[in-house]
């Protein structure tokens, strides 16, 4: 009985340090950097997506410097969303994350075509034409 108790035990012990490991490892997998427009200023509010063969995983918004931080994540392969008021997303794919360093990602968004900045697209409207 006393045998059997130890082998229990050890067995516990051993497979806790294991789940231990897994999650310390877990822990370390993440996805940091900063999203900033095509004048290299911070976005405030940007959304960054994480999906893994099409499951969502994670996410999260770019502070008032544009930076963000997506934690815990398992090592592996995800796509990444990024999108922001005014910009044009950004799609990535194959983005690798491993427990050994983090996965950095610093993005500049381009904007959106703005129809006031494009006068051209309005010369022949009847209301909007730049002559009124």
């Amino acid at each position: 009985m006393g045998l059997l108790k130890n082998i229990l035990t050890a067995s516990c012990l051993v497979y806790g340090c294991l789940g231990h490991a897994q999650q310390k490892t877990k822990d370390q997998c993440k996805i940091t950097g900063q999203i900033l427009n095509m004048r290299n200023e911070p976005i405030m509010g940007a959304i960054i997506e994480l999906k893994q063969n099409g499951i969502p995983k994670g996410g999260n918004v770019t502070d008032e410097e544009g930076n963000f931080e997506i934690r815990p994540l398992e090592p592996g392969i995800y796509d990444v969303r990024i999108c922001a008021t005014l910009s044009e997303c950004c799609f990535m794919t194959g983005v690798i994350v491993s427990p050994e360093k983090s996965t950095v990602l610093n993005v500049n968004l381009k904007y959106k075509e703005s129809p006031v900045e494009d006068k051209n697209r309005w010369k022949n409207h009847p209301v909007l034409r730049p002559e009124y």
